[in-house]
């Protein structure tokens, strides 16, 4: 569908102004967490032109985004969930974050990341899934964070009404 010729520029340039673009934000220009986020971004640009060059319409194109999108995203929502609970349990404050519904999304999203890895894996093979799953996980480890900085992200401040900041 595309030309190796405009692709792999094209991508290597958005690659590198993804790059200029996360390290303004002092926590990841730290030596550990400059590593992971080149990584994940060196990562995903070789999935994108792999996902450009192997696609013959844009229909093709379109469906396997939806599913790197899909399997990456729900990882990454379940890492997420990961981190709250962790904070929860790090600082004991379970009446500022609902455990209960935390951990309903947090399964939620774990079978729906099995289930789209499935798909992913009978499509794509374990190669690729594998390098998806590892650039989610590279995502959400790439910025530094600490127990009370998550938990000041969500606050639960009247009963039955969640808020996040």
């Amino acid at each position: 569908m595309t030309d190796p010729g405009v692709t792999i520029p094209v991508v290597t340039a958005v690659a590198l102004v993804t790059l200029v673009l996360r390290f303004r934000d002092p926590a990841r220009r730290s030596p550990v967490a400059a590593v992971v986020e080149l990584l994940a971004v060196s990562l995903g640009a070789g999935l994108l032109v792999e996902l450009a060059l192997a696609g013959t319409t844009w229909g093709e194109i379109t469906a396997t985004s939806s599913l790197y999108l899909l399997f990456g995203a729900t990882v990454a929502f379940v890492l997420a969930m990961v981190r709250v609970i962790a904070a929860v349990l790090v600082t004991g404050r379970r009446t500022q974050v609902p455990v209960d519904a935390v951990v309903s999304f947090g399964g939620v999203s774990a079978v729906a990341a099995v289930l789209s890895g499935a798909m992913l894996v009978s499509a794509f093979g374990w190669a690729v899934t594998a390098l998806v799953a590892t650039v989610a996980v590279l995502r959400a480890a790439a910025h530094p964070w600490t127990a009370t900085e998550v938990l000041q992200r969500w606050r639960w401040p009247m009963r039955g009404r969640p808020s996040t900041g």
